[in-house]
Parts: structure tokens; C-alpha cells; sequence
């Protein structure tokens, strides 16, 4: 079908497609663009995080092993080292990997235009979702740096339209697609790697439940999940193989111990976050092995071992407060506009200032306030971000609440996903960025709910179902 070709009871008289594509490219360079023309070049890309993976991926280049410092690197997976490729055999790695985000944010506009009619039976539905995702403030401030959100985010909403398909038209063929992204997808961001599993489970408990009527959705779940753990187990195997550390990724152990724990402490001592995660030696190698020097002979495998067991341990210890500590992370990954990260990659505000840890000891609305005091323009950049985060977030919710609601299996999947998603990201680390994959969600939702605003003049006010229309 063609991009401008009206799609069967979506109001298309209008080519919402071609317009919402566009608009989305436009945005997602207009501010690398912005950074070229006030800093001069675009070093502000780069994050905290930026060096970790560039470090693999410049090891890829050189030598075709996937390591750092010459150790097999079993912190980061080689996902978003394999787009930063282009960019370093080009010489250009900042301009050559945000033009090609920017593609892949257009991308997810296309899945989520494709996804729509396969959640809502609304026409306009599609036209709304690709327009509500064009202007998405996070996609579009994401896509400038060079981090994993973007890349993520489109292999999640690849896997999402594929298994919405299987639900429309169960094929084994649909089942595989969407196990391959979803597991590519945690080959780029490990937070990932439970997702197909919990899904898998759930289309296991469905087929189960239909066994009357065949055996056939019960084989589909058992495939799905067969396929996922060859997809991520053989990176397991890998790792047990060259660095006797038989997890997916050491990250999680670094984010328990120097985020989790140090957050628990904080609260629990009543002493800033930032001060705990210094006294453990967070990213400071010299203050780390001061309080272990035990470890000095230890192996990568063993200290990561270490932070996970050291940093659990914690946590178990103090469960009232790593709940409130998770719950507070919850409310500010679904919250935080993210309008500061426009205002760092610009120069205009501390690309270190210590954001982060305000919001953990004041809590977000405190910590915003307080900045937006300190420095005018952090309060337009959070109004900016926060009008279209707030106007997704109520339409969302009036189509749950109100009203036609979208429902079947392709509801239950979506809350599936997002229920997960937001999960992962609780805890003190829990940022706007890790609210980059859910916003496609909610657009669907929005979608739904704004769907009539996108019908055309002479379109009838009920179109007959198209036939990517999910069962309710």
C-alpha cells in the first residue's frame, strides 16, 4: 500500500502518513541541527553512557571481538555498538548515528500507524497514533543522543505489530518475527530479556485455555518461547564461554548495587543519594577496591557476582524501603517531562548537574521547582515537554475509562508490555529516558480515544472494519 493511499475507515482523505513521516524526520533533525548551530559541533551527543558502548564497538572495528579494555566486555550487549559501526568506519559517528535514529524514529511512526488499527476499532485511529507519535518530545530529544533508547524502542514496537498480527491471523511465521525483535531488542538494552518470556507465558496460558478447540495456539506459545531462548540464550553462552559469567549482561548487577542499594542506604541513613553511591565507589575504581581490596585479584565475573549478591542483600534487608524507593522511580519514570535534556545537549544547562540526585533525596516535583527557580528557562523546557506528555496521559486514559474501549488479547498484550516496561524501570534510576519505549504505547491509547479528530469531511461517521481490525 502506498504511503498516501487512503487506508479503509481512517478518515485518510487527508494523507495523514506522508504528513506525520515528514513531520517526524523534520523534529528529529531539526535539533541535532540546533546543537551544530550553538555549540559547533556535536559532541553533545554523547552521554555518560556514550563511551561504554563505543568502546566495544571501536573493539568490533579493530579486532572483530566484542570487548573492552581488552576484556571481553559482559557489561554492555553488542546491539547498539552494531549502529554506532557506520559512524566510526565514516569517521562522522555523532552525525552518521543521529541521522540514522532519526530514521529509525520514523520507522517506529510507521509500526505505530501499523500497530493502531490493530488495537482500536476507530477510523482515524492510525492517522492519530503516527501524528501523536511525529511529535512524541522524548523520541524526538532521543534521537540526538547517542544512546540506546532509540534503537530499542524500534525493535520493541517491530515485535509489538508482529504479535498483533499473530493475534489477528495466528501464523508461526508472525510468531518468529516478533521473537527475533523482541530479542534483538535485548541485545541492544537488557532490560528487554524478561519481556518475551512474560509474553511467551501468556500466549502458553491462552493456548491452554483454547485447548478445546486445538492444539495448535498451545505449539505457538511453546514456539515463541523456544525461539526466544535460543535468541537470548546464545549470548548467555557466550558470556559463560569467554568470561565464566553465565548472566546476559552485568548491568543489572551494577544498577542492584550502585543504584538500588545506594538508594536504600540513603533513605535509610537520611544522607544524600549521590554521597552513598561515592562512599561505594561509583565509578571511582580507587575508592572501590580501598573498601575491597580483596578484589584486586578477582576476575570481571566474580566482582560483578559480587555487586549483585552485596547489593540483593540490601534490598532484602530493608523491603519496606526499597518498595517506596521502586514506587518513587515509578511515578518519575511516567512523569518526568525530560524538557532538561533539551536545554544539556544545547549547553544550557550542566551536562553533570547533578539532576539525578535531587530527585531521588527531594522527589521530582521538589527537585523541579527548585530548578526552575535556579535557572528560568529549566521551567519553559519542562512546560514544553510536559503539555504533550500531559495531553497523552489523559487521552490514554479517557479511552480506558471511558467511553469505546479498545479491548481483546491486543489490550491485554499492550498492558502486558507497558505493565512490564514501567516496572523495569522503577527505582532510582527510573528517568524520563526510560519512559522512551512505553510513549508508543500510550499514543496507541491516545489514538484511540482522539481517533475521531482525524477523520476527514466525507467520511462516513462508522466505516466498516478493515481487515487489520483486532477482535474485541
Amino acid at each position: 500500500m502506498g504511503l498516501g493511499q487512503r487506508v479503509q475507515g481512517d478518515g485518510a482523505q487527508y494523507p495523514w502518513l506522508p504528513a506525520a513521516l515528514v513531520l517526524a524526520l523534520a523534529l528529529r533533525l531539526a535539533l541535532p541541527l540546533a546543537i551544530l548551530l550553538v555549540r559547533g559541533d556535536l559532541s553533545a551527543c554523547h552521554t555518560r553512557d556514550t563511551s561504554a558502548y563505543l568502546g566495544p564497538a571501536e573493539s568490533l572495528l579493530t579486532t572483530g571481538r566484542f570487548a573492552s579494555q581488552g576484556h571481553p566486555e559482559i557489561l554492555r550487549t553488542p546491539g547498539y555498538p552494531l549502529l554506532l559501526l557506520p559512524g566510526l568506519v565514516l569517521g562522522a559517528v555523532e552525525a552518521v548515528t543521529v541521522v540514522l535514529q532519526a530514521g529509525l524514529g520514523c520507522l517506529t511512526v510507521y509500526l505505530v500507524w501499523r500497530c493502531a488499527p490493530l488495537v482500536s476499532p476507530r477510523p482515524g485511529a492510525a492517522a492519530a497514533g503516527a501524528v501523536f507519535y511525529a511529535c512524541e518530545p522524548l523520541s524526538v530529544i532521543y534521537a540526538s543522543e547517542l544512546l540506546t533508547e532509540t534503537l530499542f524502542t524500534a525493535l520493541f514496537v517491530a515485535g509489538l505489530w508482529c504479535l498483533l498480527q499473530y493475534l489477528q491471523e495466528p501464523t508461526r511465521r508472525a510468531l518468529l518475527a516478533a521473537a527475533t525483535a523482541w530479542c534483538e531488542a535485548a541485545w541492544v538494552r537488557p532490560v528487554g530479556y524478561y519481556l518475551p518470556l512474560l509474553v511467551g507465558a501468556w500466549l502458553l496460558g491462552r493456548g491452554w485455555r483454547q485447548r478445546r478447540s486445538g492444539w495448535r495456539p498451545l505449539t505457538h506459545g511453546l514456539t515463541f518461547l523456544a525461539a526466544a531462548a535460543v535468541g537470548l540464550g546464545s549470548w548467555q553462552v557466550r558470556n559463560w564461554r569467554v568470561a565464566d559469567y553465565p548472566g546476559f549482561s552485568a548491568v543489572a548487577a551494577v544498577n542492584t548495587y550502585f543504584y538500588y542499594a545506594a538508594a536504600v542506604q540513603a533513605r535509610e541513613e537520611r544522607v544524600p543519594y549521590y554521597t552513598v553511591q561515592q562512599r561505594l565507589g561509583y565509578r571511582d575504581e580507587a575508592v572501590y577496591m580501598a573498601l575491597h581490596p580483596e578484589q584486586r585479584d578477582w576476575n570481571q565475573a566474580q566482582r560483578y557476582r559480587f555487586l549483585s549478591q552485596a547489593g540483593w542483600e540490601v534490598l532484602r534487608a530493608h523491603p519496606v524501603t526499597t518498595a517506596r524507593v521502586a514506587a518513587a522511580g515509578l511515578v518519575r519514570t511516567l512523569l518526568d517531562p525530560g524538557g532538561v535534556e533539551v536545554l544539556r545537549l544545547l549547553g544550557w544547562y550542566p551536562a553533570t548537574g547533578g539532576m539525578l540526585g535531587r530527585i531521588v533525596d527531594q522527589g521530582l516535583a521538589r527537585a523541579v521547582l527548585d530548578a526552575c527557580r535556579r535557572t528560568p528557562q529549566v521551567a519553559w523546557a519542562t512546560l514544553a515537554a510536559a503539555v504533550p506528555l500531559g495531553l497523552v496521559l489523559l487521552l490514554a486514559a479517557a479511552g480506558l475509562v471511558c467511553g469505546q474501549r479498545p479491548g481483546g488479547a491486543a489490550m491485554v498484550l499492550l498492558a502486558l508490555c507497558a505493565g512490564y516496561l514501567l516496572l523495569a524501570a522503577a527505582g532510582p534510576q527510573g528517568l524520563d529516558r526510560f519512559r522512551h519505549p512505553v510513549m508508543p504505547l500510550l499514543c496507541l491509547l491516545a489514538a484511540h480515544t482522539a481517533a475521531p479528530w482525524f477523520l476527514g469531511r466525507n467520511d462516513p461517521a462508522e466505516a466498516r472494519p478493515g481487515p487489520g481490525r483486532a477482535a474485541s
